[in-house]
C-alpha cells in the first residue's frame, strides 16, 4: 500500500508523514475587548499533510516536484483508509544531500493543503 499518490503517481515511501485536520474560520472570528471568543467556523476538517523524504534520487525528486508544481493536484492519501482530495502544495524545500559518482541524493519536504 502506498501512503501517497499525486495525480496517480505512487510516490516513494516518505520518511515523515503527518496528517492534520484544520478548521477554517471566518474573518469575523476573534476575541472582543473582554477577551471573549466569537467564532464562526466556515469549514471543518480540512486536510493538511506534512510530508518529507530523505535520500531521493534526482529522478524521484523531479517526479514528485513535477506533480506538485501545478495549481492543484489530486492526492490519494492514507488516513486509516485511503482518502482522495484536491490539494495544493505549499513551499517546497529541496536540499542536496550528497553527490557520489556523479549521482545526487536529495531531501524534499512540503505541505499539501486541501482546497
Amino acid at each position: 500500500m502506498k501512503l501517497l499518490k499525486l495525480d496517480g503517481y505512487a510516490c516513494p515511501s516518505p520518511t515523515a508523514y503527518k496528517v492534520a485536520l484544520q478548521a477554517i474560520d471566518a474573518e469575523s472570528t476573534g476575541r472582543n475587548e473582554k477577551g471573549i471568543m466569537s467564532r464562526e467556523m466556515v469549514r471543518g476538517e480540512v486536510h493538511k499533510i506534512d510530508v518529507s523524504w530523505t535520500n531521493l534520487t534526482t529522478e524521484q525528486a523531479a517526479n514528485i516536484l513535477i506533480k506538485v508544481k501545478q495549481e492543484s493536484v489530486t492526492v490519494a492519501f492514507f488516513e486509516g483508509e485511503t482518502e482522495t482530495a484536491k490539494m495544493y502544495a505549499g513551499d517546497r524545500d529541496l536540499t542536496l544531500k550528497s553527490i557520489t559518482g556523479g549521482k545526487a541524493t536529495w531531501d524534499l519536504s512540503f505541505s499539501l493543503i486541501e482546497f
